[in-house]
């Protein structure tokens, strides 16, 4: 746990009114974060093996991952990258999406997230969720 630490946070997703309510909601959390984006798993994985524009980044702390995506869709991001022998599955992974269906719930957990959040359209509610994630990821718990 190191609150100095400046912590970095990709989010992946295609709708540019989430991300910026995300980064929005997350900027009044008081956790240093820096907060990337990407739209879809295609370019999360061209960030995380830091190809052409991504040469050079830092890994992420937290993956914030949308599930409903063009080109390769969330399900299959997480499917991938939680593989037993993935060079990224001690990344932690919360599911950030509009479904609440609990199938997709089930389906996440299963295939290895660490958290599932349903997207709120109000921002208190986002805000405060992302003040607790926030808090939980990078002051509560200790990372590797």
């Amino acid at each position: 746990m190191n609150v100095d630490k400046r912590f970095v946070v990709l989010i992946v997703d295609d709708d540019a009114d989430d991300v910026f309510l995300a980064r929005a909601a997350a900027q009044q959390a008081g956790i240093p974060v820096e907060l990337i984006s990407v739209e879809n798993g295609d370019e999360l994985y061209g960030f995380l093996n830091q190809k052409g524009r991504y040469a050079g980044v830092r890994r992420p702390d937290l993956i914030l991952l949308d599930l409903n995506m063009p080109v390769i869709d969330g399900r299959q991001v997480l499917q991938e990258l939680k593989q037993p022998d993935g060079e990224f599955r001690s990344i932690p992974i919360v599911v950030h999406t509009t479904s609440g269906s609990p199938d997709d719930v089930k389906y996440c957990y299963e295939a290895g997230a660490n958290s599932y959040l349903v997207k709120s359209a109000d921002f208190n509610q986002l805000k405060s969720a992302m003040d607790n994630l926030l808090k939980y990821w990078f002051v509560t718990v200790y990372h590797p």
